[in-house]
């Protein structure tokens, strides 16, 4: 059975055309709201990092600092492997045109108790302690592998997205984490949105009480910081200097495995066509612009 993942490399603009998709792994505040981190999870030291997640790391970082509702101290690279060890931002090794973590670097890991208390409690201590900009070395070395978005993109195909094979050692540790399901960037133009995808659904999905709080915050500090880069036009992609611009939080459902075998379509529990969907998605036009101002909503 086909999923969205793999529906959306054969029917979307992949990485070389512009278009870099990947999930949010962990956005977690602290137990009074009052800060908030974002992980990334790798299970196995082996995992690699690539230009597209450097890149989204890169940007979010520098987005998400330019709001104060809630206060931002940082992204984290976190190697949580199934032996129990946790390792927070370790030095990375380049490995061809990814970079991955080498155990034999032999860094102090933690326990999930001692990471519990720096993620869940102590925020400002984990960003003393651990604190690094680790996608920069990947950004400054391979950003040039990357389509500068004029003339012709290269004809290179979309690697395959392996989100959904993928397990995490670190759900439920904290009270206040939400995983996003997915981050679509469109570099070419800048524009990008969050997005929960849901299959085998009627188009009237409604999260939880606390989820709904979780992402009406979320929601709140990715609008803030845009409004700030809208003025200040301070974080733009490294490659084609296009602003970023945040366009909403949506909800996708549809009552089959993937968009293509569905009969029906929501977003934001709307119907949508196939055609709207994927100008939508591509974020590369005017056409998507005015697409998600229609369905855009405070749908949870």
């Amino acid at each position: 059975m086909s999923s969205f993942s793999e529906w959306m490399r054969d029917n979307l603009l992949n990485s070389w055309q512009g278009l870099i998709t990947q999930d949010i792994d962990w956005l977690v505040f602290d137990n009074n709201l009052e800060s908030f981190v974002i992980l990334e999870e790798k299970n196995s030291e082996n995992a690699k990092v690539n230009i597209g997640q450097a890149i989204i790391f890169k940007f979010l970082n520098e987005f998400l600092l330019l709001q104060d509702i809630i206060t931002f101290k940082g992204s984290y690279l976190v190697y949580a492997l199934g032996n129990g060890n946790i390792y927070i931002n370790p030095k990375l090794e380049r490995d061809g045109n990814k970079w991955r973590y080498k155990v034999k670097n032999l860094e102090q890991p933690l326990n999930i108790e001692n990471f519990k208390e720096f993620i869940c409690i102590n925020l400002e201590q984990l960003k003393n302690a651990y604190y690094r900009d680790w996608w920069n070395p990947i950004v400054n070395e391979l950003v040039h592998n990357l389509y500068d978005c004029s003339g012709n993109p290269p004809d290179f195909p979309t690697r395959t997205e392996r989100t959904g094979y993928r397990g995490t050692n670190l759900c439920n540790i904290c009270s206040n984490m939400k995983k996003i399901d997915w981050i679509f960037v469109n570099y070419c133009t800048g524009y990008f949105i969050l997005l929960e995808e849901k299959t085998y659904s009627n188009g009237n999905y409604q999260p939880n009480q606390h989820e709904r709080d979780l992402i009406s915050r979320i929601d709140r500090i990715f609008c803030e910081s845009n409004a700030v880069n809208l003025e200040s036009k301070i974080v733009r992609n490294p490659r084609s200097n296009s602003l970023y611009q945040y366009i909403g939080y949506y909800l996708l459902e549809f009552d089959n495995t993937t968009p293509g075998n569905s009969q029906n379509i929501w977003l934001n529990h709307e119907h949508i066509s196939i055609e709207d969907l994927n100008n939508f998605l591509n974020l590369n036009s005017q056409d998507s612009l005015e697409i998600a101002e229609r369905y855009r909503r405070d749908w949870w």
